[in-house]
């Protein structure tokens, strides 16, 4: 579905050039569940914006169902990006727009039926295990509930391809399975997802495809163990846990 060509990304600097990917080729098709990872600065989210032609390439070709992509137009781009969703590491939620409000905006934009519209943010909500916190806005919500209003909004029509930049990032273990299990219900309905994580908790349980990036190569088909050095293996320390070491921190000896 999606074919990369020696794909290389450079960026010139005042004193020097940086290439954080060099010459890479691959093939995601429907249904593959690619965790991606490397070392802080390797290229992963360089690598999702590549995808997502919000960075152009310095040489290379992507192309998506045979066609090429890098070569579009803006007008035809904009119908690309309507077959790829999008989880940034910052959310990009609409502060005066509430959870309902931001998954129904995307939908509202590509001018949707309102019957349409009604029924896959309902749909939506109940899988994100929000429905009663629909009409609270991006404020009123935890960084997990953000990022599942998030991942909502970047499957609501109904993408080919998800690309997921560290969409467990700062989560405690509870909430990062939670975001885990619905990646996994959408990847399971036929969306190919590519992921970037840092979390050894996730790498050395997964089934999924990894795939690192390194030096700005590109290595896949790896096992647990092939990354095990990539990040360190000290226990997470969940956000409850840094509450409590605070509290203890106050009270006296």
């Amino acid at each position: 579905m999606l074919k990369v060509i020696n794909l290389t990304k450079t960026f010139h600097l005042k004193d020097r050039n940086i290439t954080p990917i060099h010459n890479i080729s691959f093939e995601l098709n429907p249904k593959d569940f690619v965790l991606l990872v490397g070392k802080s600065g390797a290229g992963k989210t360089t690598l999702l914006r590549l995808l997502f032609l919000e960075e152009k390439p310095t040489s290379g070709k992507i192309f998506f169902n045979d066609l090429e992509i890098t070569s579009l137009d803006e007008k035809l781009l904009l119908l690309y990006r309507q077959h790829v969703g999008v989880v940034f590491q910052d959310y990009k939620l609409l502060e005066y727009k509430t959870a309902r409000e931001n998954i129904k905006f995307v939908l509202e934009i590509l001018n949707k039926p309102e019957a349409e519209i009604r029924k896959i943010t309902d749909y939506l909500l109940n899988l994100i295990d929000l429905k009663e916190r629909a009409d609270l806005y991006p404020s009123q919500l935890s960084g997990g509930e953000k990022r599942r209003v998030a991942i909502a909004r970047a499957v609501a029509n109904r993408p080919k391809i998800l690309l997921a930049d560290e969409p467990t990032g700062d989560l405690d273990i509870e909430n990062s399975q939670r975001i885990l299990e619905i990646l996994n219900n959408i990847n399971a309905a036929g969306t190919a997802i590519m992921m970037t994580t840092h979390r050894p908790d996730i790498l050395e349980k997964t089934s999924k495809q990894i795939w690192k990036l390194e030096n700005g190569n590109l290595y896949t088909n790896l096992r647990p163990k092939d990354v095990k050095d990539i990040y360190k293996t000290t226990p997470t320390v969940t956000i409850k846990d840094k509450k409590l070491l605070r509290l203890k921190r106050l009270l006296p000896s």
